[in-house]
């Protein structure tokens, strides 16, 4: 199997590209809007943005999930925004499709809901404007399907008729791969969650997931919602857009820190934007392109997809630790504005989508995410999307917790098992035999906590770590004298510190690992020795991951983890991750990202040197198309790659969107 075959969800060559955006609130008169929202009187502008965008990329047709403009079907200055809507969608390239939303048709049947509900009528003023409610098209050899979302459970006649169409138009597709757009979300969390404002109701859920099931539905786009979700349900992926308007702020309630925009998260304008979606020979790759609400008036600066993504498996020699909670779902609490008598549950997977971006496919996880079959089922996804899950554990695993690992064996790729010194001889053992019997490789780590320090003299703080030195490799000298590495043994775990260089380190533990001819994993450390203190520096942080991702792109027998994804900014040891806190990519993220494609792009490193040009430092490796070349300094990384015949391709993003 190859790299870009380990995903189930994407793999092969891509055959064409779509782009899909949802929820741009259309006024009808460019920035004015009777909302009490800044973020409102912004939507003309930020829609012409993204359309803007979107025709640079030049997709083959485009989308729009529906609440194209912002009054409602019974309100006057329905036309006007209509009107002022399609002058807007009017300088894309291409077919250009529409999905009915809340605003643009009517809310869906309840009676508590915040706005009048959908009816002939407002069908009817729909159509004069957008075409039909419910239709579908074909684009090779794939079927699109468009719902009106809001006839579901509606008892109208035209529900009855949407729901025979529906049944036929699947049935004649048979054979060929199917994806469906609704408006509203199937559902947000659970299949049989209980109904809220921003899912269909139970029967017509039913109905549909009964559908996708029997007719292989191959994926559902959903919006409405302003925000990032993605399911698996049986073989369809579930995905449900962010907003090119402004987020819905109820959601704030996934993070657990406060918004840090003047409108309580309205417009935490990382998550606005809109998706191009690739398909492949076998399945499909759905790619985020922030437009941190772009107001389409500088030509040079249009939003961009990242330039890697996880699904396509690219090497990446780099994992990271997903120290936070990010399967499970928390409560949204009743806002008074679209949602009063529910606690809807959700779950924040913004981490994923901000994961994806950087190209990194290898993640470390505690016991616990496999022990919940919550957690587990997001794992699935992630070992489905191609991702190498490494699981951790502290002593060698018996009786429940073994049992659980062969019972999941084929969620991960790898298993990391903390001992206590005085257990690594037997440990080791018992470890290269569960490794065999697993079929999995098992690495070893020696605990570290801060009773050896005290021991030692030092100033005493509490902690607990793990990992071995490089410095201090007689208990590896010893196993390797004993022949314990190799089978299912593969190797042992360093820790580099926050005051040692990875790339120098790194060397260091490719050498020792060639030399016994085993595997090495080295967790880096971005936390400071104080647990009291905290290196706010971002460029630091973009410096440190970007010497990581270099030197272990270049070294064999190793790969690297970070030791946190997110912020951690409160309790013991702070430190910046490649997110922050909201979940949204640091400038050490889009630094990763480019210089992720640049590597793989590069080809394969080899000959990694490091020298000092006065304060700076240069790593250099050579690739079939040159050397490249990372430069640290104070400020954020430099990198570019040297050849021949050309100029140097030089890295850079656009840091002014951060």
């Amino acid at each position: 199997m190859t790299a870009e075959e380990k995903s189930t969800l994407c793999a092969g060559r891509r055959l064409f590209r779509f782009a899909v955006l949802a929820d741009t609130h259309i006024n009808p008169v460019d920035g004015e809007s009777p909302s009490p929202w800044e973020t409102n009187r912004l939507a003309n502008a930020r829609a012409r943005g993204a359309v803007r965008a979107i025709r640079a990329l030049s997709p083959d047709f485009t989308v729009h999930m529906g609440d194209m403009v912002h009054p409602v079907p019974a309100q006057d200055s329905y036309a006007q925004a209509a009107e002022r809507a399609r002058a807007i969608f009017s300088e894309l390239k291409g077919p250009l499709h529409f999905v009915p939303g809340n605003h643009d048709i009517g809310d869906k049947p309840l009676d508590w809901m915040p706005a009048e509900v959908v009816n002939d009528a407002f069908i009817e003023t729909y159509c004069s404007h957008f075409g039909p409610d419910y239709y579908t098209f074909e684009h090779q050899n794939c079927v699109f399907i468009v719902l009106n979302a809001q006839l579901l459970n509606s008892g109208l006649a035209r529900e009855a008729e949407q729901d025979q169409w529906l049944e036929q138009t699947l049935d004649a597709a048979k054979g060929r791969r199917i994806f469906v757009f609704s408006h509203y979300p199937i559902f947000i969390n659970q299949p049989d969650e209980a109904e809220h404002y921003d899912n269909i109701g139970p029967a017509g859920r039913a109905r549909l997931l009964s559908l996708f099931e029997t007719h292989g539905v191959e994926a559902c786009f959903g919006a409405h919602v302003h925000n990032y979700f993605i399911n698996r349900h049986d073989r369809t992926l579930l995905h449900v857009l962010p907003a090119v308007s402004a987020v819905r702020h109820d959601y704030s309630d996934l993070f657990k820190v406060a918004p840090g925009d003047p409108e309580f998260g309205r417009d935490d304008n990382a998550k606005l934007g809109f998706f191009v979606v690739d398909i492949h020979e076998r399945g499909h790759l759905t790619r985020w392109v922030r437009s941190y609400g772009d107001l389409g008036d500088q030509e040079d600066k249009r939003p961009q997809p990242s330039p890697v993504h996880s699904w396509l498996g690219a090497p990446c020699p780099v994992g990271v630790d997903l120290r936070q909670q990010w399967a499970e779902p928390v409560a949204i609490t009743p806002s008074g504005a679209v949602d009063e008598f529910y606690r809807k549950k959700a779950r924040n997977d913004y981490t994923l989508a901000s994961l994806w971006e950087t190209g990194i496919r290898q993640v470390r996880i505690p016991l616990d995410d496999l022990q919940s079959a919550t957690a587990r089922a997001r794992v699935a996804l992630l070992a489905e999307a191609g991702h190498e899950v490494v699981l951790f554990i502290y002593n060698v695993p018996q009786g429940d917790t073994l049992a659980l690992l062969h019972e999941h064996r084929d969620l991960l790729a790898k298993l990391e098992i903390i001992v206590p010194s005085q257990h690594e001889e037997d440990a080791a053992r018992t470890c290269r035999m569960l490794g065999q019997e697993l079929k999995l490789p098992v690495f070893l780590s020696r605990l570290r906590s801060s009773t050896e320090a005290a021991a030692e003299g030092s100033k005493y703080t509490h902690f607990i770590t793990h990992g071995y030195s490089i410095e201090q490799t007689e208990p590896l000298e010893a196993l390797a004298r004993q022949d314990q590495f190799g089978g299912g043994l593969a190797g042992p775990v360093f820790r580099i510190g926050a005051n040692e260089s990875p790339a120098e380190k790194l060397i260091n533990i490719s050498r020792f690992a060639g030399l016994h001819e085993l595997q090495a994993r080295a967790h880096v450390a971005m936390a400071q020795e104080n647990p009291a203190a905290m290196n706010p520096d971002d460029a630091a942080s973009a410096r440190r991951m970007a010497e990581a991702l270099f030197a272990a792109s270049a070294l064999p027998r190793l790969e690297v983890c970070f030791d946190t994804l997110c912020d951690i900014d409160r309790g013991y040891f702070p430190r910046l991750g490649l997110l922050d806190r909201r979940s949204n990519p640091r400038i050490s993220a889009l630094v990763f990202a480019e210089m992720q494609a640049l590597i793989v792009d590069a080809g394969p490193l080899t000959g990694l040197s490091i020298r000092r040009r006065g304060a700076k430092r240069e790593l250099t490796a050579q690739t079939s198309e040159g050397t490249l070349m990372l430069t640290l300094g104070d400020g954020l990384p430099e990198y570019r790659l040297f050849t021949d015949s050309a100029q140097p391709t030089v890295g850079g993003i656009n840091h002014e969107r951060v």
